[in-house]
């Protein structure tokens, strides 16, 4: 069956009885489901949708961002190529229908690697790190006023060899955390950071890994477990993926011993984040098995130890560059990802016990080639903001907001339900080809169509509703 017109021929009652998934209303367009059930149209959070969107700079590489909820800004951090390679960051605005950005700001005039941003609740400021040109690690302090961003002084964290620093904000002890490869020795480190004002300040590192080199670092922050999670691989030849727990006290930070919990499979840990709803982690990664297929773990920190359930594929093709971001509004995951064609997608994961479950995955962007895919949370509009480098002559950076999906597609819309229906009882749908006098407030003999929301509206969409006869009754299109 191509369509559902082939589920009734012309001529057919105007009526038909079905089961509810999900209570509905009278008057509710309503989908047809896979079996045979009938749920009203809406929005959810177990899909995302590409909303607004916007580009800054040129050239642009390695975009990071952190979302600043006393401005209600979010600050993105990035390599800029088209000048010198200079730490740079600029301000966005997440607006209904675009987003915004202020004028970029240099915040290191050193061809500067890897930045990578946290919000520190606490002192109501950002905090960068990355590494110099000569592999210093260094971190600064940036405060957002309006559509700018300001810093104070640049500081080192290390004095030499440093790469794939990554930070997180320690909300219990109101310190930011970096972890870091130490290039001198390879050796995983982790640092504690202090904001006073514009300033930061350092204690000393502490070694989470010292038996083969550490890469591919993520890390996170368990606010349940009150620890600190850093996801690696463990670069022996053949990745192993790895996490450590680690303890904040003062300017300290311990560590656990190593899990080196999918040893069997080469694997590139992408990212980890912490899911406060299901109180887990989730680490996403590309593995060999399947040639780089984007998958996804869940562990659980108990103590200084964290132990991970099986692998699930949210991609099963290669992917690259994945970042998980947790959806506060839907309490899920949110994973964006390059796709094996180049294009930037996005899925959402749930988790139950030790393991996750997704959904279909969106198209966010259909340029391809995309690179550097990143994603922050913006809890003001309630949506994952997904960053990439675009595939233009200027390779310009890219921002969209993900907002929640929706049910309906182009060929599953039915009907309007003729009455409510209880969650699991039956009750009738006019289906398309009858009329509907279960509406209201439509304007005669103008053309509506069925909207994401479930809303029907004279704004052109992919499903075609019908036409009103009346401002309470609408001739539903039977010819799709």
């Amino acid at each position: 069956m191509s369509n559902l017109s082939d589920l009734f021929p012309a001529g057919a009652g105007k009526q038909v009885s079905f089961t509810a998934s999900g209570a509905i209303s009278s008057g509710d367009p309503v989908i047809l489901n896979s079996d045979g059930t009938v749920t009203s149209v809406g929005t959810s959070y177990s899909s995302v949708i590409a909303g607004a969107s916007g580009t800054w700079g040129v050239n642009t590489q390695h975009p990071r961002a952190a979302y600043d909820t006393v401005n209600d800004k979010l600050v993105i951090v990035y390599k800029d190529e088209s000048n010198n390679g200079y730490a740079t960051a600029v301000v966005a605005t997440i607006g209904a229908s675009s987003i915004t950005f202020g004028t970029p700001a240099v915040y290191n005039s050193v061809n500067s690697n890897r930045p990578d941003v946290a919000y520190d609740a606490n002192a109501q400021k950002v905090v960068i790190v990355w590494n110099e040109n000569t592999n210093k690690g260094e971190a600064v302090v940036g405060t957002v006023s309006g559509t700018s961003i300001s810093f104070g002084t640049v500081v080192e964290f290390r004095s030499a060899g440093t790469n794939g620093q990554r930070i997180t904000y320690d909300s219990t002890n109101q310190k930011v955390v970096v972890a870091y490869q130490n290039t001198t020795n390879n050796n995983g480190e982790g640092i504690v950071g202090t904001v006073s004002g514009t300033s930061i300040s350092f204690g000393s590192a502490t070694v989470f890994d010292s038996s083969v080199a550490s890469t591919s670092i993520g890390i996170t922050y368990d606010s349940n477990a009150q620890k600190v999670v850093i996801g690696y691989a463990e670069n022996s030849g053949a990745d192993a993926a790895a996490a450590v727990v680690g303890t904040v006290s003062g300017t300290s930070i311990s560590f656990g011993t190593p899990n080196i919990y999918f040893s069997s499979l080469t694997c590139t840990p992408r990212s980890i984040t912490y899911d406060a709803n299901a109180q887990k982690v989730v680490t996403t990664m590309s593995t060999s098995s399947g040639a780089g297929l984007g998958q996804a773990a869940v562990g659980t920190v108990s103590g200084t130890s964290i132990s991970f359930g099986s692998l699930v594929t949210f991609n099963a093709e290669n992917t690259s560059d994945s970042e998980a971001t947790y959806w506060t509004a839907g309490q899920n995951i949110v994973i964006s990802f390059r796709a094996n064609d180049g294009t930037a997608k996005g899925i959402v994961g749930t988790v139950s016990g030790t393991s996750i479950s997704f959904g279909s995955a969106s198209l966010v962007s259909d340029a391809t080639t995309v690179a550097y895919t990143a994603s922050a949370y913006d809890p003001d509009t309630a949506q994952v903001i997904q960053l990439f480098r675009g595939n233009n002559p200027t390779q310009t950076g890219n921002a969209v907001a993900l907002a929640q999906g929706t049910n309906l597609t182009a060929d599953n819309f039915i009907g309007l339900a003729d009455g409510a229906i209880s969650d699991t009882a039956s009750g009738n749908v006019t289906i398309k080809g009858g009329v509907s006098t279960k509406v209201s407030g439509l304007t005669p003999n103008s053309t509506y169509y069925v909207q994401d929301d479930g809303s029907l509206s004279t704004t052109s969409s992919d499903v075609l509703a019908g036409r009103a006869l009346s401002a309470t009754s609408i001739d539903l299109d039977y010819s799709t």
